[in-house]
């Protein structure tokens, strides 16, 4: 695959994504088509039928654990991704395309800027039989709000009033652009109340015991080994094809591509860009190029000096240099980020604030400081690509003077330890959302300080304010606000934005029926393997 290739593959499908995100503020929908969809996506939008001795045990390979499968109590990309399956929302995000679709919704109206009338679906049953219903949405929905790793989906939520079983008016306290963005968010889930309250008196959690209405059920949970969902017969909208599907946890990235070769697994999400040439050329494999949605960034602690001081923050910013970085980690399978989102993202804007490679500013910035001799700090990641970020920058900033202290954690064990204020540095990706609003409550708002995603606790009023003006602008152009937050967050070095890569999904050469996302969030419950 050569570059150029790659990087032009990259361009269309940021232009493509550009035009997928927003939604009107004033909007009526009145059909009701299922969650499932109607096309797949493994090179074809036609699969081929499955043979009658088909496999439908079908193995993903994922470099990290699920790590809860409570909706409302995780936001990272590894359980989301199974979630999705479990669970449904009010509204749902068509897989190929990213088109807001009813679910367990089947019909909204928004007679003004802060009210939402949903008609749920009926019939829905729980996985444990306990039949869905409008006390359902208002619980879970007001639960979310107040769950620190989603509440920024749903804090702007007011009051959820049943008008009877099948009928909700959601108000919100203040005009949202991104509201119906954010109820086809696998954060905003809708869980069984009277399972909840039940485990609450036996002292269960619904994280190890989960309830959605989703076309898949939880089979089985190794943590760290593997995560097995399994086909839901009673789901009310297109029955999953799959009887199982396994998320099979394999940290080791070219470990995965192995089992892959070797039939050990169906598919890889994601190809380590060492071993894209020789999965390109297996005759036994196919791929689906995307570019991802997600950006690697490194992010600091703004509580703890030195990184409290924004000119130790940009000295660091100048003494990186980003090229080198794309081609020693990912063998320069992709492209340069100096913005607060992915080239998914609208409003990106890469040009806006660059740092510059230049050491001699940045030593400059250090002695202004008062750090002319560097400092030690610790730099927290958990994963080999990551690791390998961490090792190009020790050597760069070594000629700062900063020594740099590589700590490898777990994935769940990591996320905890950076959601406090304990950690130094840290490398981490952010899977750009839909509506910008939503990425920049999360990781820029004073209010989203932590798990929500702002886990450098960056605090800024004239950020906070900028945040809330674009989120609450219905009618007119949200670009200028959006470009000023990119401007502030790169000038205040929030944190050091690395590149996005390309990303290849490949699969064994028998897999049909995976549909996949361009941003990952694909759907395993359609597959099958003709052997």
């Amino acid at each position: 695959m050569k570059k150029s290739r790659l990087l032009a593959l990259t361009l269309v499908m940021a232009m493509m994504f550009a035009m997928l995100a927003g939604c009107s503020s004033k909007e009526e929908t009145t059909t009701a088509a299922p969650a499932g969809n109607t096309t797949t996506a493994a090179g074809s939008n036609e699969p081929a039928a499955p043979a009658d001795n088909a496999r439908k045990d079908i193995v993903i390979a994922k470099a990290s654990d699920v790590v809860g499968a409570d909706p409302h109590d995780v936001n990272d990309t590894s359980s989301s991704a199974a979630l999705r399956h479990m669970y449904n929302s009010l509204l749902v995000r068509k897989t190929e395309t990213g088109e807001l679709q009813p679910c367990l919704a089947e019909s909204w109206e928004i007679p003004d800027d802060v009210t939402y009338k949903m008609k749920l679906r009926e019939g829905v049953k729980f996985h444990n039989g306990n039949d869905f219903n409008a006390e359902d949405v208002q619980f879970s929905l007001l639960r979310a709000k107040e769950m620190p790793k989603v509440k920024f989906m749903a804090e702007m939520i007011e009051d959820v009033e049943i008008v009877d079983d099948y009928n909700v008016i959601i108000t919100t306290m203040y005009p949202c652009a991104p509201f119906l963005a954010n109820l086809a968010g696998t954060q905003l889930s809708i869980i069984d109340k009277e399972t909840f309250e039940q485990y609450e008196k036996e002292g269960k959690s619904y994280s190890e015991f989960p309830v959605g209405t989703g076309v898949m059920k939880l089979k089985n949970w190794h943590v760290n080994d593997s995560f097995t969902m399994e086909r839901w017969d009673g789901y009310w909208g297109e029955i999953a094809v799959a009887d199982t599907v396994t998320y099979k946890v394999v940290p080791e990235e070219s470990s995965r591509t192995i089992a892959l070769q070797s039939g050990d697994v169906d598919m890889i999400d994601e190809v380590p860009p060492v071993d894209i040439d020789r999965v390109l050329e297996d005759d036994s494999i196919k791929t689906v190029e995307n570019v991802s949605s997600s950006m690697t960034y490194v992010g600091w602690n703004m509580t703890k000096k030195p990184f409290d001081d924004v000119r130790v923050r940009k000295a660091l910013a100048h003494a990186t240099n980003k090229q080198d970085i794309i081609d020693v980690v990912i063998e320069g399978k992709g492209i340069e980020i100096n913005t607060a989102w992915s080239a998914l993202g609208d409003f990106h804007d890469n040009e806006i604030f660059k740092y510059e490679y230049d050491m001699e500013k940045a030593k400059a910035l250090m002695a202004e400081a008062g750090y002319p001799d560097g400092f030690k700090a610790n730099i927290a990641l958990n994963s080999d690509e990551r690791s390998r970020v961490a090792q190009v920058l020790q050597t760069q900033w070594a000629d700062l003077g900063v020594e740099l202290e590589i700590t490898l954690m777990e994935w769940g064990a990591y996320l905890e330890h950076i959601s406090g204020k304990s950690h130094d540095l840290f490398v981490l990706g952010w899977s750009m959302s839909y509506d910008p609003a939503s990425t920049a409550l999360a990781l820029f708002h004073t209010e989203s300080g932590g798990a929500t995603g702002n886990r450098g606790w960056y605090s800024n009023p004239e950020m906070d304010k900028l945040i809330d003006e674009g989120a609450q602008l219905i009618d007119g152009d949200r670009e200028p606000i959006y470009r000023e937050i990119q401007r502030l967050v790169m000038d205040d070095m929030v944190f050091m934005p690395l590149y996005s890569k390309q990303c290849i999904v490949a699969m064994a050469k028998g897999l049909e029926g995976i549909r996949i996302n361009p941003a990952g969030s694909h759907m395993y419950c359609y597959a099958y393997v003709n052997e």
